[in-house]
């Protein structure tokens, strides 16, 4: 029986296995590029404790000089200015997840093929799993049942947006969703989807709050392609972007130039670029459906329970979530690397072990960075280099 050689808890097998694993997941992240340990990053990664004990690692990043300096003949000594350290702790939690033969017959299967189906099953969930707390972290979200990944944090008051436009390109901005779809006065979504208009004032927004850009580099050679800020948004949300009408819309303008451009580094995995933000797609970024409730499922801002929104889309109305990212917009802190185990069990009577199975689990934790100054300023933290961006999804599109 090929069973036999299934070698559980090979030390040798599991490396080979968890490696592999792993970097199923990565090539599978749309976020992977935008990944590292530099301070330019979108999400920096810190893998301090996969080294030894701890469930809570505390991010550091240097604030920016305030003082006016000296003039003419000035003293530098004694006029100097502290310089402020500010921090993030992010808490770290695991996400497992296996899967098991179907039944006796499948003994007969080698044991590189059930490695290599659970290999494949599991990076892809792994992945998938990994990209939705980054994008559920950025927009200020929660976990999903029963995990506890993602260090929950919503948006700051001066972070988020409602914004929208028309087909033809008329831009229109309101206060909160309910005003954004005319609660009560009978605004049309359509006057409020996602476009090019939206991008620039996105893009005005975080330039006047000092956004830092990220550090974009060739996934080639790693050289450094230069400074921009990241869009991302719902498929649907693009597909509004592309149907614009307007004279001066991404259909008259960005086709032709993302045609010569579509070569550059910048551009692979990307729909194009916009005022100086790369567009990235992402069939994970929310949309929530009003129905004439307040339960989270109808809107995004949700009260401290996380059991009722407190702003809920017009009943039959879809809103979705973008994002404009800057530099260090993330964090992504690993406690363990994915790993890789193998085992035989027995479905029916838990008795005897007839059945191969193999599994993976992982310890992170991913915040959206927000930083403690540690009271050296009385003023209220602000998300760093996350813009929320809230608009109408055209429901037929849906």
């Amino acid at each position: 029986m090929a069973g036999t050689a299934f070698g559980t808890n090979d030390p040798l097998t599991i490396k080979k296995w968890s490696h592999r694993t792993f970097k199923d997941m990565l090539d599978d992240i749309s976020f992977t590029p935008m990944m590292g340990s530099e301070e330019g990053a979108v999400i920096q990664i810190d893998k301090e404790l996969t080294k030894g004990k701890g469930d809570t690692i505390t991010m550091r990043m240097r604030a920016r000089l305030t003082g006016a300096g000296i003039g003419d003949d000035g003293k530098i000594q004694g006029n100097e200015e502290p310089q402020r350290a500010r921090s993030l702790p992010v808490v770290i939690h695991e996400r497992g997840h296996g899967v098991v033969s179907e039944g006796k017959m499948s003994e007969k299967r080698t044991a590189t093929t059930i490695r290599e189906d659970g290999r494949a099953g599991l990076g892809e969930w792994g992945a998938d799993r990994i990209e939705y707390d980054i994008i559920q972290a950025l927009c200020g979200l929660y976990n999903e049942p029963g995990i506890q990944t993602v260090n929950v944090s919503a948006p700051t008051p001066n972070r988020i947006l409602y914004l929208g436009q028309s087909a033809a390109g008329t831009l229109k901005t309101d206060a909160t969703t309910d005003a954004m779809l005319g609660d009560g006065g009978g605004d049309d979504p359509l006057n409020y989807l996602f476009g090019t208009k939206v991008i620039t004032e996105a893009v005005a927004y975080a330039k006047s709050y000092k956004f830092p850009k990220a550090t974009i580099r060739n996934p080639k050679n790693h050289q450094l392609v230069g400074k921009y800020y990241i869009i991302v948004a719902h498929p649907l949300s693009f597909k509004a972007m592309r149907a614009e009408t307007g004279e001066t819309g991404w259909s008259r303008i960005a086709a032709q130039a993302l045609e010569r451009s579509d070569k550059h580094p910048i551009f692979e995995g990307a729909l194009g670029m916009w005022d100086g933000a790369i567009l990235i797609e992402s069939n994970k970024m929310p949309r929530r459906v009003g129905a004439g409730g307040t339960f989270p499922a109808e809107g995004f801002l949700l009260n401290a329970g996380l059991d009722v929104t407190t702003d809920p889309a017009a009943p039959g109305v879809t809103i979705g979530r973008a994002l404009l990212l800057g530099g260090k917009a993330g964090v992504f802190a690993w406690g363990q690397l994915p790993g890789w185990y193998e085992y035989y069990d027995d479905c029916s009577s838990g008795t005897h072990g007839r059945h191969p199975g193999v599994a993976t689990d992982m310890i992170y934790g991913v915040r959206k960075t927000r930083f403690n100054d540690h009271g050296l300023t009385t003023s209220t933290q602000e998300d760093y280099a996350t813009l929320c961006i809230d608009h109408c999804i055209d429901p037929l599109g849906a």
